[in-house]
């Protein structure tokens, strides 16, 4: 897993958004104060992944992800695992209730990017794989490959749990270790196995037993059921052609039948026509309403014809609304005449009373415009008067305001002085900075200390392994016979117990076949296997059996003592083995060592003993090309060949030994020397650093009072300021200043002058403006008096208008009316003509309700003569399929009797048909009971039994159903056949994969190989990490381990060997960092394909606590680490460490929020040259 890209926003100390871009970070470092929020940018990638912090305590605690302030955060992490990029993002929300609401995971989600070089971006595209927190999280630990205790003991090493794998228990190591290497694969391929055996071994049991119920699937059976199935064929066409035979004879039964009841029903019909009661007596009573009818009609049409002429009489006649009309208009003309001369009076009033009224506001109107422009003036000279005195009073402000800063004087001279210790202070940094140069040199050409320190352990342990190789040699050949004879006993062991067990199986079979004795008959066939019994059996002892099972027991009992025995031989001879092995590949690994370091760091470096030894040492066909190059070293150093024995040897390593001493010793001396020439460059920049700010502090004061004089003689250019150019700072103040005491005075007389002025012109525009105020009222009162005069005028003129108008259009109107005696007159005719005009509508409604009354009676009788029409035709529609005669043109009572006799006649026709047809029926039913018999007996003889009454439907059906019934039980024996036959091929099958399964399931099985795995990871993790110690530790300690328990051996103490637990702080954390890096470095190429990749390392503090030259040796470490494939992160306060790295991110925190800022640095800044790369 590789981070790419960070962002947070409310998390922990970050209350604001935050993004951090690990892009081409190989190697960073997360620096800043403490408290500034370094460990909780590590605590964000963990909780994006995992959804917990280890620094919080317990997995699952959220709450202290979010600031008492803050109510959401969220986190999204954009990473890499196998050339594929994923983003996870998880949110976090508080609770109702403020600060101590409850925190809670809200939402979680993991998504794959489309594009593999994606940054999660709006609108790219992706994959969900997971949106719940449950489902993030076991998707997170499938695609790591680690689950959350495993990420933050080798991915993630945090603040105070350096050392949790160090001092973890060896079954919680190995499960880490197996965990990592993949080892779960071969244990579920041990479960998978042993299933898949189980479930094999099941199904050939139950093949076994399904084939039990197979006992009926017999070529026999098969043969009978083919039998049955051609006689139904034949019963099939038998019945076929009985059954048409059968139709015909009851389709002539149902026509005779049909028939009879057809006549039966015409007579039956026919018999009950009958003429109905009063048919006589309606005919009369219509004849009479319909001649009462026409009288009463004739007279209406008089009564209509005398009430149309009254109508027109009355239309003819005078119309009463204009004679109304006019009486009102000769009314109304003579009141307008009455009023007119008073209206008039009016209007000549009104008028002289407006024309005074206007004549008295121009006058007022005229003395209010002369007041105005008086007061407009004075207005006018008052504000002039105030704006000079503002005006003077801000200037005299100005002017008064101007002072000379105190000690400008000595500005000048303390700039001066400032240089001058500035240039002494680069010269003595200069010369200091050259004599760190030359030591650093001097170090740099000297031989490293940890190649030297490496081989002077690993020359130590070399004379230490020889004296111990003779010693395991002889145990792995003792352990080696031992085994041999502890495989030959179990051989003969499991010999006679697999004799026991058939001897057993041979007792089982014959009790068996025993038991069956009182069964057999000889010549008879076997109850079990059909076979025909020759002879009978002998009868066998009833403790047979148990006597075989006895000796069985016993041999089982001595297979697994012997078994045990030959486990523990094997077991000790696997250890003396891999002792020597150890042995052996130990004493490669340190000549290799050896070999690397010669060729390698100090390959440069005069060291012939050193090659001698390792050149005799070197095994009979080293083709290691380190070997090589350091044998010919050996041989240009040594000159001639020399014996090899263990003294030569032993001498050889001694020799070495001094050589490395030696150079060790001058690196000392080196080493002191740029330490002494590293503090006097530093103390040399601290005092030019030191000038310098002098320096900056004095042109700043400077350049401060250079801008004051500027800010204070700008303002006042405008009233004439002199200038400053050529005076100097100190000329200038003064000059600025004389000139503005000056000015002020002079503004202070024309201040005192200008305040009495503007006081005069104030009172002079308040009494003009009382005065236009006044009379601006009088002037509205003679406005509102004018206006009210008009107003009645003009309405007096208006009426005035009016009333002429309308005497005119009375006039006009009046013209040719009727006078008033002769509207009197033409009203008095036009009343009798109203009069005779409603006597003559009455009679006309007499006579319309006279002829409605007849005209209902009439409808009634018509009513009832329909009804009775209605009934005769019914009857006749009822037989008139049967020849009825037609009735048109008849009366009533006339088309009853002409219908009833034509039905008499019919009748006797139908009952000589229906005896006709009784005969027919007769005959039909004899011919169906003979057929009817004959088939059921056909059908009764194949088992089919049918009711008589069904036969003719239902026969068919069921010799069909018969024959198909049939057809199946011959299909279904075939297909148990075929089954049968599977099942037995299938059983043969899962017998042999159950065996496969069973083999692979106990190979994986034995409860040595995980640890056996282990402790080959193990050996590799250490030999790495013991070279790292060795290094970090100054050569002092090695790290071994047994039986899953770490331990150091002190080489300060005797070679002591020491609890990892014993370790003091610093020890510590250097064990497990060289534990750390060689688990990142390693583990990778140990596990198995798929198993977790340790592609990232994040270490969280702990290097203040190395001395400068641990630390050296740590930063050289961890920059080899990250020239890999590996990604490596550092949280720290030294500034050593993190100037040597490549990438930091600097974290800075202010009252509100922590924020991350990227710098990456440059050559200059990492002290080397762009030329050579060397300091």
């Amino acid at each position: 897993m590789r981070p790419i890209v960070l962002d947070l926003h409310g998390f922990g100390s970050f209350r604001d958004e935050a993004h951090v871009d690990f892009t081409d970070a190989d190697f960073f470092a997360l620096v800043g104060p403490t408290g500034s929020g370094k460990s909780t940018v590590i605590d964000a990638m963990t909780f994006a992944l995992y959804g917990s912090v280890p620094r919080w305590g317990r997995k699952g605690m959220v709450s202290l992800a979010l600031a008492p302030s803050v109510a959401r955060s969220t986190v999204k992490l954009v990473f890499e695992v196998a050339g594929q990029r994923y983003v996870v993002a998880r949110e976090l929300r508080r609770s109702s209730g403020g600060a101590g609401g409850t925190v809670n995971q809200r939402a979680a989600s993991l998504e794959r990017l489309a594009d593999p070089n994606g940054l999660a971006m709006p609108g790219d595209q992706t994959f969900p794989m997971a949106k719940d927190l449950d489902g993030v999280n076991d998707a997170v630990e499938k695609l790591l490959g680690l689950r959350y205790e495993d990420f933050t003991e080798c991915v993630v090493l945090p603040q105070g749990q350096f050392a949790a794998f160090l001092h973890a228990k060896p079954s919680e190591r190995q499960d880490i270790l197996l965990r990592l290497l993949g080892a779960e694969h071969y244990r579920l391929m041990m479960m998978r196995a042993n299933q898949r055996a189980s479930v094999a071994g099941q199904r050939a049991a139950t093949y076994g037993e399904e084939l039990l119920g197979y006992a009926d699937a017999t070529p026999e059976a098969e043969r009978q059921a083919r039998a049955a199935e051609e006689a139904l064929d034949a019963l099939g066409e038998r019945v076929a052609a009985a059954l048409p035979l059968l139709s015909a004879r009851r389709a002539d039964l149902s026509a005779a039948e049909d028939r009879l009841r057809r006549l039966r029903d015409e007579a039956a019909g026919l018999s009950a026509l009958r003429v109905p009661d009063g048919v006589g007596q309606l005919d009369a009573d219509l004849a009479a309403g319909r001649s009462g009818l026409a009288a009463l009609r004739a007279a209406e049409r008089s009564a209509e014809e005398a009430d149309g002429a009254a109508r027109a009489a009355l239309a003819d006649g005078p119309q009463q609304a204009p004679l109304e009309l006019a009486r009102a208009h000769r009314a109304e003309l003579a009141k307008n005449q009455a009023a007119l001369p008073g209206i008039a009076a009016d209007v000549a009033r009104l008028g002289a009373h407006a024309a005074e009224a206007s004549a008295a506001v121009d006058t007022a109107a005229a003395t209010l415009d002369e007041i105005r422009v008086r007061r407009d003036e004075a207005t006018r000279t008052a504000e002039t008067a105030v704006e000079r005195v503002t005006a003077l009073s801000v200037e005299h402000a100005k002017l008064a305001a101007v002072t000379i800063p105190a000690g400008v004087a000595q500005l000048d001279e303390r700039r001066a002085s400032a240089a001058s210790a500035v240039a002494v202070a680069a010269a003595a940094l200069g010369d200091a900075e050259q004599a760190e140069a030359s030591a650093r040199s001097a170090l740099a050409a000297a031989a490293p200390e940890a190649p030297l320190a490496q081989a002077a352990r690993d020359l130590a342990d070399l004379r230490t392994l020889q004296a111990d190789a003779a010693v395991a040699d002889r145990a792995a050949k003792r352990a080696a016979a031992e085994r041999a004879a502890a495989d030959a006993a179990l051989s003969a062991a499991e010999n006679t117990r697999a004799d026991r067990a058939a001897e057993l199986d041979e007792a089982r079979r014959a009790h068996v076949v025993a038991g069956l004795r009182p069964h057999l008959v000889a010549g008879e066939p076997c109850p079990v296997c059909e076979q025909t019994v020759s002879t009978l059996p002998t009868p066998l002892p009833a403790d047979e059996v148990d006597a075989a099972k006895a000796r069985l027991a016993e041999a089982d009992r001595v297979t697994a003592s012997a078994r045990s025995a030959a486990s523990a031989a094997t077991a000790a001879a696997a250890k003396a083995e891999a002792d020597v092995a150890g042995n052996a590949r130990r004493r490669t690994a340190l000549s290799g060592n050896l070999a690397g370091v010669l060729s390698g760091p100090l390959a440069e470096f005069p060291l012939p003993a050193v090659r001698a030894a390792v050149a005799a040492l070197a095994p009979e066909g080293d083709h290691g090309d380190a070997g090589r190059r350091t044998g010919r070293m050996a041989d240009a150093d040594r000159g001639p060949a020399t014996d090899a024995g263990p003294g030569r040897q032993h001498d050889a390593l001694a020799a070495a030994h001094a050589e490395v001493t030696e150079l060790v010793r001058a690196r000392r001396e080196a080493e002191q020397a740029a330490e002494r020439t590293a503090a006097a460059a530093r103390q040399a920049r601290e005092r030019h650093r030191a000038a310098q700010a002098d320096e900056t502090r004095a042109e700043s004061a400077l350049a401060d009072a250079a801008t004051a004089l500027r800010l204070a003689r700008d303002p006042l250019v405008e009233l004439g300021a002199p200038s400053a150019d050529g005076l100097g700072l100190a000329g200038g103040w003064a000059a600025l200043a004389g000139w503005a005491g000056e000015q002020a005075t002079a503004r202070a007389a024309a201040l005192a002058q200008a305040r009495d002025a503007a006081t005069h012109a104030d009172a002079e525009r308040s009494r003009l403006t009382a005065a236009f105020d006044h009379a601006e009222r009088g002037v509205a009162r003679q406005r509102a008096v004018a206006k009210a005069a008009s107003d009645d005028d003009q309405r007096a003129r208006a009426r005035l208008s009016q009333v002429t108008a309308r005497i005119a259009e009375l006039g006009e109107l009046l013209a040719g009316a009727p006078s008033d005696e002769q509207i009197t007159e033409q009203t008095a005719r036009r009343d009798r003509l109203e009069a005779a005009a409603t006597a003559a509508g009455t009679a006309l409604r007499a006579a319309r309700a006279e002829r409605a009354t007849s005209e209902t009676a009439l409808a009634a009788l018509e009513d009832t003569e329909r009804a009775a029409r209605g009934q005769l035709s019914a009857a006749r529609d009822r037989v008139v399929a049967l020849g009825a005669p037609a009735l048109d043109g008849h009366g009533l009572l006339d088309g009853w009797t002409e219908l009833v006799t034509w039905a008499s006649g019919e009748v006797k026709l139908r009952e000589q048909e229906a005896e006709a047809a009784a005969a027919e029926a007769d005959a039909a039913r004899a011919a169906i009971g003979e057929l009817t018999q004959k088939l059921a007996l056909d059908l009764a003889d194949a088992g089919i039994d049918l009711a008589a009454e069904t036969l003719a439907t239902s026969a068919a059906a069921a010799v069909t159903g018969a024959v198909a019934a049939a057809r199946a039980t011959t299909r279904r024996i075939a297909e148990r056949r075929a089954q049968a036959a599977g099942l037995v091929g299938r059983q043969q099958t899962a017998q042999e994969e159950q065996q496969v399964a069973h083999l692979l399931g106990n190979l994986l099985q034995a409860r040595q190989f995980p640890q056996w795995l282990v402790s080959e990871a193990l050996d590799d993790l250490v030999a790495i990490a013991s070279q790292t110690l060795a290094a970090l530790s100054s050569g002092q300690f090695d790290l071994a381990h047994e039986k899953g328990d770490l331990f150091v051996i002190d080489h300060a103490d005797a070679d002591a060997r020491r609890s990892v637990r014993t370790l003091s702080g610093g020890e510590t954390f250097q064990a497990s960092l060289a534990l750390a890096l060689a688990l990142s470095s390693q583990i990778s190429s140990l596990a198995v394909a798929g198993a977790a990749r340790l592609d990232s390392i994040f270490l969280d503090e702990g290097f203040g606590t190395l001395d400068a030259e641990t630390l050296e040796v740590v930063a050289s470490t961890l920059e080899t680490l990250a020239q890999g494939d590996r990604m490596v992160g550092v949280v720290t306060h030294v500034t050593e460490l993190a100037e040597r790295v490549p990438v930091r991110f600097r974290v800075v925190r202010n009252a509100r929020t922590s924020t991350v800022v990227r710098e990456g640095l440059s050559a200059a800044e990492t002290g080397l040259t762009a030329e050579t790369g060397q300091p």
